[in-house]
């Protein structure tokens, strides 16, 4: 996978939000970073920089700098 920064994460593609608001996973990440059709997954926004966007599932972000997050009072 191409990265963006050295050390940085890894780029999969482009996926567009569609009439639903709905995006479509690239199965390289899907597979990556073990999510399932039957799990959450969560979308942050990006730096200003890549104007990208990041996604992560619960125990990814409890693993994570950003585990003092508490996603489940948020949504």
């Amino acid at each position: 996978m191409p990265q963006l920064v050295k050390g940085g994460k890894n780029t999969f593609g482009w996926s567009k939000v569609n009439e639903h608001g709905k995006i479509a996973i690239p199965p390289d990440a899907f597979d990556e970073y073990k999510f399932s059709a039957a799990k959450n997954a969560y979308l942050f926004s990006g730096s200003k920089t890549s104007g990208g966007f990041g996604l992560t599932t619960l125990n990814m972000l409890k693993a994570s700098r950003f585990s003092f997050i508490n996603l489940r009072k948020v949504i």
